[in-house]
């Protein structure tokens, strides 16, 4: 089911040991001692610790020296390089085991073989990677809208985390691939898309209304009437429900309207007519020339 694992190294260890979680095959690693001390780089690679560890605040890496190390012709596959020496040799290695992921330390807790545990860096340094060392919770995909806050486990080793077709801002820690949404978001399915050396993945989840919300089950009228104490409440059997009870046909208003209507006008022009004096216009051929003119 996978777990976490947190190795310092000494020169008693054998990899080949713990082949089931330390990521190395029998033969690909030895410890080996230094005639001159190498220090850490603070620098590279880039990463949440080492701009942590960055400022001189909680420590500075380049302090910390090393005598002896492990050495190795092939790297665990998929491992991801957190601190190295100045000469390029990985300090601190991590990679997935299941759900939770394997640090290898590669520093000597000896201190006839190194100062770390002299330095001031060394309790800052033991806590950022045990968080990197932690199993990752329980990748949730479905939230409660208002009620959860959202933190999507994504991918570590990833730069950048957006919400796909939103400008809902995503807080992202690359070290462990955990992202925290900030925004209100409303009822629906999301997707988390991450970029990273290029190389792209995705994670999905939704957001959902609480079970409550789809209880139709009818609320107590009591219950009801005292939500709205100033108001009446009607219940079957009033007057009133039983006169606004039934059907609305439009013909028994509409078509007395009409004939109201056409008794009006026919009365408006039958007045009209007999005060202004109209008289209809002659019609017909019997009519008398005018005088002078000379038609028989």
């Amino acid at each position: 089911d996978g777990g976490s694992l947190f190795l310092f190294v000494t020169s008693e260890m054998r990899p080949d040991d713990f082949k089931g979680w330390s990521g190395f095959a029998p033969g690909d690693a030895h410890y080996a001692f230094l005639q001159d001390p190498v220090s850490l780089s603070p620098s590279s690679p880039k990463n949440s610790i080492v701009e942590f560890l960055g400022t001189g605040t909680n420590g500075r890496l380049d302090l910390v020296f090393a005598l002896g190390r492990f050495v190795w012709s092939v790297e665990p596959p998929n491992a991801r390089r957190l601190l190295e020496y100045e000469d390029g040799t990985p300090a601190v290695l991590q990679f997935q085991a299941g759900k939770g992921a394997t640090v290898f330390v590669n520093i000597p807790l000896d201190d006839s073989e190194s100062n770390l545990v002299r330095k001031a860096v060394f309790l800052p340094l033991l806590h950022e990677l045990l968080k990197l060392a932690s199993p990752l919770a329980d990748a949730r995909t479905e939230f409660l809208l208002g009620q959860d806050s959202i933190q999507i486990a994504g991918p570590p080793g990833m730069q950048a985390a957006k919400l796909a077709g939103s400008d809902v801002q995503i807080k992202y820690d690359p070290a462990t691939g955990a992202s925290a949404v900030r925004g209100a978001l409303g009822v629906g399915a999301y997707t988390v898309a991450y970029t990273g050396e290029g190389k792209k993945d995705s994670r999905a989840f939704s957001v959902n209304l609480p079970k409550g919300e789809a209880v139709l089950s009818h609320v107590k009228q009591e219950e009801f009437a005292a939500r709205f104490a100033r108001s009446t409440m009607l219940r079957p059997g009033d007057e009133f429900l039983i006169a606004s009870s039934g059907s609305f046909d439009l013909n028994d208003l509409l078509l007395p309207l009409l004939l109201a209507i056409f008794l009006m006008e026919l009365w408006l022009a039958n007045t009209f007519y007999k005060s202004a004096n109209i008289e209809p216009a002659a019609t017909g051929n019997n009519t008398r020339p005018a005088e002078g003119s000379n038609a028989p």
